[in-house]
C-alpha cells in the first residue's frame, strides 16, 4: 500500500476514525497495532510473521537483560500469539517462493524453539542463575536479528559471490540459489528492534513490560517500511502517553504531508522518467548524457526519500507522535561529515552509535580512526542492498570521509570558499549517486567511460518539462529559505501567511498535475527495496 495511492487515503480515513473515537491510550495502541499489521499485510502478508518474531525476541531479550518480571499468564499469551502467527505463516500461499526445502515449516519450528528457549533463559535470568544477563540478552537479540536480515537479504548475494570467486580459480561450483522474496522494510525494522536491546545494554533505557506498547514501537506504520529508524528511548515514551486530538499538530502534520507529496509526485516521479534512459547497459552516451542523468537522479533520490520521510513525520504528527527529522537539506553540505549529519540522519546516527563508536571511533590512533570510518560506511553501503554497487558506493563514501579528514579539508569563512567547497562536494556526491544507481560493474564502467566521451553536445536524455522545472525551482527556494532561516526575519502573522501560501501552492501543483494527466500510476518509493 503506497502513501501516494487511493487505497492508502481510504485506509488512513478509516484508521483515523477508529483511532480518535477511542481516546483511551491502550485502545488507541491496540487499534494502531492492528492497522499497522494490516498496512504491512498489504505488501506481503507472509512476512508479518517476521515482524512478530522480531518483536517477541527483542521484547523477551529486554526482560532477560534487566531480570524484569511479568506474569506467567502474559508470557503464555505472548508466546501463543507468536505460535498462531507461525501457523498462519505456514497456511498462506507461497506460490512464488519455491526453495529446495520446506522453509515455511522451518518458520513454525523456529518459532516454537524460540518460545521454549527464550522462556527458559528468562526463567534462569529472573532466578539469578545467569551471571551476566545483559550480555546474554543482547547476544540473542543481535544473532536473531542479523540472521533474519542476513538470510532474506544477503543469502543469495554471498552464496553467488562465493561461487563466482571459486569458479575464477578454475574450480567448478554448482551452487543452487534460493528463490527468496525480500520482505519490504526489513532493514529498517530490524535495526530499530536491535537498537532497543543495545540501548538497554548501554544502560540508557529500561525495558518495557507491555508487549502491546513494544509491538507498536516495532510496527508503527508511518515509518515501518522506510524509516526513519526510531530509537526506543525517544519513541516508547510517546507510546506510553495518552494522545488527544490537537488542531495545531494536525496543521503541522498536514503541512509536512503536503511537502512530502510535492517532493514525490511533482519532482521525484516525473524526473525518474528522465533518469532511467541514462542507465541502460549497451547504450552509447557522451559526457552530457552521463552528467544530466546523474544530476537528475541526485534530485530524484532526494525528492523521493525525503518526501517519504516528510509524509511519515506528518502522519505521525496527525496522530500525536513526533518522528525524528531524517533530512536537513543535505545538498547544502560542503564536506562529507556535514552531509552525513544531514542525509538519512536516522541511519547515519545509528551507524555512528552502534558501529563506529563501539569500533573505537576516533579515540585511538589516526589509522584506526580512518579504518573505523571506512568500515562503517562500507557496512552502511551493504545495508542498502545485496549488490556490489552498494558496497562500492559505501567504500567510496568511506574513502572521501577519510581523505577529507586526512587532509583536514575545511572551508574558510569567506563566501567564495563556502561556495567553492559546496560546488566541489556536490559533484562528489553526484558521482556517488552514479555508483548507487548503476546496478552492475559493467554499467558503472560504461557510464564512467562515457563521461570522458566529449564528442558532440547533443544528449539522449530528455529535458525536464515546464511543470517539473517549476516544481524544482519551488523546492530550491523553499529549502534556501529554511536553510538560512529567512523566515525568522518575518513577524509571526507573515510566517503564518507564508506557510498557508506554501501549503496551498503544494496542493495546487498536485491538483494541476492531476488535471493535465501527469500523474501516472503511483510509483513505489526508492527506499522500499531496502
Amino acid at each position: 500500500m503506497l502513501f501516494n495511492s487511493f487505497d492508502f487515503l481510504l485506509f488512513i480515513f478509516i484508521f483515523g476514525g477508529f483511532y480518535y473515537c477511542f481516546p483511551k491510550r491502550n485502545i488507541q495502541n491496540l487499534i494502531l497495532l492492528i492497522f499497522s499489521y494490516i498496512f504491512y499485510g498489504f505488501w506481503d502478508v507472509r512476512f508479518l510473521f517476521l515482524i512478530v518474531l522480531s518483536t517477541y525476541v527483542d521484547f523477551f531479550c529486554g526482560l532477560i537483560m534487566k531480570r524484569s518480571l511479568i506474569s506467567k499468564f502474559n508470557r503464555c499469551l505472548y508466546s501463543l500469539f507468536l505460535i498462531i502467527c507461525a501457523i498462519l505463516f505456514v497456511e498462506v500461499s507461497w506460490k512464488d517462493f519455491e526453495p529446495n526445502f520446506n522453509l515455511i515449516w522451518y518458520g513454525l519450528t523456529s518459532s516454537i524453539l524460540a518460545v521454549i528457549f527464550l522462556n527458559c533463559i528468562y526463567q534462569l535470568s529472573v532466578s539469578y542463575k545467569i551471571k551476566k544477563p545483559e550480555k546474554m540478552g543482547v547476544t540473542i537479540s543481535v544473532i536473531v536479528n542479523l540472521t533474519i536480515l542476513g538470510f532474506f537479504k544477503y543469502f543469495n548475494f554471498f552464496v553467488s559471490s562465493f561461487s563466482e570467486m571459486v569458479n575464477s580459480f578454475g574450480i567448478e561450483s554448482n551452487v543452487e540459489l534460493l528463490n527468496i522474496v525480500l520482505p519490504v522494510g526489513i532493514s529498517f525494522y530490524t535495526f530499530q528492534t536491535m537498537s532497543y536491546s543495545l540501548d538497554i545494554k548501554k544502560g540508557s533505557l529500561s525495558p518495557t513490560r507491555s508487549y502491546l506498547d513494544f509491538s507498536v514501537f516495532v510496527s508503527f506504520f508511518p515509518q515501518l517500511v522506510a524509516g526513519p529508524i526510531e530509537r526506543a528511548q525517544v519513541f516508547l515514551p510517546q507510546v506510553f502517553k495518552s494522545r488527544d486530538f490537537d488542531l495545531n499538530a494536525l496543521k503541522r502534520g498536514l503541512f509536512l504531508i503536503c511537502l512530502g507529496f510535492f517532493k514525490k509526485v511533482a519532482i521525484a516521479d516525473p524526473i525518474s522518467r528522465l533518469v532511467d534512459p541514462g542507465f541502460i547497459l549497451g547504450q552509447s552516451y557522451n559526457t552530457l548524457d552521463v552528467y544530466l542523468s546523474t544530476l537528475f537522479f541526485t534530485i530524484q533520490i532526494y525528492g523521493d526519500f525525503s518526501g517519504y520521510s516528510d509524509i511519515a513525520r506528518g502522519l505521525a504528527k496527525v496522530f500525536g507522535f513526533n518522528l525524528m527529522v531524517n533530512f536537513r537539506r543535505p545538498y547544502f553540505s560542503k564536506v562529507p561529515s556535514e552531509f552525513w549529519r544531514r542525509w538519512h540522519i536516522s541511519l547515519s546516527s545509528w551507524l555512528r552509535d552502534y558501529l563506529y563508536i563501539p569500533l573505537g571511533g576516533n579515540k585511538f590512533t589516526s589509522i584506526k580512526t580512518y579504518r573505523n570510518l571506512f568500515l562503517t560506511m562500507l557496512i552502511g553501503g551493504l545495508w542498502h542492498g545485496a549488490s556490489w554497487n552498494f558496497v562500492l558506493w559505501g567504500a567510496y563514501q568511506g574513502l572521501i570521509l577519510v581523505v577529507y579528514r586526512l587532509l583536514n579539508i575545511v572551508p574558510s569563512k569567506s563566501k567564495v570558499s563556502q561556495v567553492f567547497f559546496h560546488i566541489v562536494f556536490f559533484h562528489l556526491t553526484m558521482f556517488g549517486w552514479l555508483l548507487f544507481r548503476a546496478n552492475s560493474f559493467k554499467l558503472i564502467s560504461q557510464n564512467i567511460s562515457a563521461f570522458f566521451n566529449f564528442e558532440g553536445i547533443n544528449t539522449l536524455i530528455s529535458r525536464p518539462g515546464l511543470p517539473l522545472l517549476v516544481s524544482i525551482i519551488i523546492i530550491i527556494i523553499y529549502e534556501f529559505f529554511v536553510e538560512f532561516k529567512l523566515y525568522e526575519k518575518l513577524k509571526t502573522p507573515k510566517r503564518v501567511i507564508l506557510k498557508e501560501v506554501a501549503v496551498g501552492g503544494f496542493i495546487g501543483v498536485l491538483i494541476f498535475l492531476a488535471l493535465v494527466g501527469n500523474l501516472k500510476p503511483p510509483a513505489p518509493f526508492i527506499y522500499f527495496q531496502f
